[in-house]
């Protein structure tokens, strides 16, 4: 009676429907790899996550910090997890849509291993001179590049990095010889156009806008198609007289390949529920970002458009990665 009454319970286990089994997870902690060091804006939101998500997700969010090689190595390292939820990626856009790119061996497919559950927020990056450059907006700065042709220089935080991309972006869009001068890591890279050893970077809103308060630096436009929400009265590169030019950065949510769809809706779902939290709103605007958390499948195909997108600057500027 026993092996009968226990093959029926197994026949009612297996016939039950996927959402059951999307209750069933998570039944331990969920380890968050973040592929950039602390203190960032990819660090910033997966904290928020790991702050708010347990409240409706049932279980603790672990971060991990995996910084190294433009965001690679912590990427690399969820590509090769086992694909059952547990382990999950937080990182920007360079090891995902530029490392294809800048890497010739780069040890994942990010669109094959790494596919994205959504994007978390999205941020433009800010045009910013020096204050001792004598422009007052886009245009000048650009009669003045073209006037003094290999005379000024745009700092960022390394080869690869989205800030060294969208700075040859510009340089090509508008025709200009600014020479690129990299630093190791964003910190650094501010600080070189603070102290005017650089004149021009190209950084996010969180490490310039307080220097741009001092009257240290100046910010000329954000490089969106529209204005960011954190930045209501900065023009966009449109906006300061060059169309075309259309650059966000942003920090996404990721699996390794494999993962199970009902785990990857479970996922989407309690991400979007705190991104819609009205104090997590405030906290990110806050922060310099808007909040995206955009569908699975709208976030994959940004990342192929930007993949292709970037390939072309990369070959164009002939930047190369041992």
């Amino acid at each position: 009676m026993k092996t009968i009454a226990g093959a029926i319970v197994l026949a009612a286990t297996l016939g039950l429907p996927s959402a059951a089994y999307s209750q069933a997870y998570p039944q331990r902690a969920i380890r968050v790899v973040v592929s950039f060091p602390p203190g960032g804006s990819t660090d910033f939101i997966a904290r928020v996550l790991a702050q708010h998500m347990p409240a409706t997700l049932g279980q603790s969010l672990v971060v991990d910090n995996r910084g190294g090689a433009a965001g690679t190595i912590g990427t690399d390292i969820v590509a090769k997890a086992a694909p059952d939820g547990y382990t999950l990626l937080v990182t920007a856009e360079s090891p995902i849509t530029i490392a294809p790119s800048i890497y010739p061996k780069l040890p994942y497919d990010p669109t094959r291993d790494t596919p994205a559950i959504t994007e978390l927020i999205s941020y433009p990056f800010v045009a910013v001179v020096n204050s001792a450059v004598p422009v007052a907006s886009l245009k000048e700065l650009i009669a003045l590049a073209k006037a003094q042709p290999g005379k000024l220089r745009y700092s960022h935080p390394g080869v690869g990095t989205a800030i060294q991309l969208a700075g040859e972006l510009f340089k090509m869009t508008v025709g200009v010889d600014v020479v690129s001068v990299p630093y190791k890591g964003g910190g650094p890279a501010m600080v070189s156009v603070v102290g005017n050893e650089a004149q021009i970077s190209f950084p996010t809103p969180p490490s310039s806008l307080p220097h741009v308060k001092s009257g240290r630096l100046k910010a000329l436009a954000q490089t969106t198609s529209k204005r960011s929400a954190a930045l209501p009265d900065l023009p966009t590169f449109a906006e300061a007289g060059v169309p075309g030019f259309h650059v966000d950065g942003w920090v996404g949510l990721f699996a390794p390949a494999g993962t199970p769809p009902r785990i990857i809706e479970r996922l989407y779902g309690e991400t979007v529920k705190v991104l819609r939290m009205p104090e997590v709103k405030e906290y990110v605007l806050a922060g310099g970002s808007d909040i995206s958390g955009i569908p699975t499948e709208e976030a994959r195909a940004k990342i192929r458009r930007e993949i292709a997108m970037w390939a072309k600057v990369v070959k164009a500027a002939g930047i190369k990665v041992d």
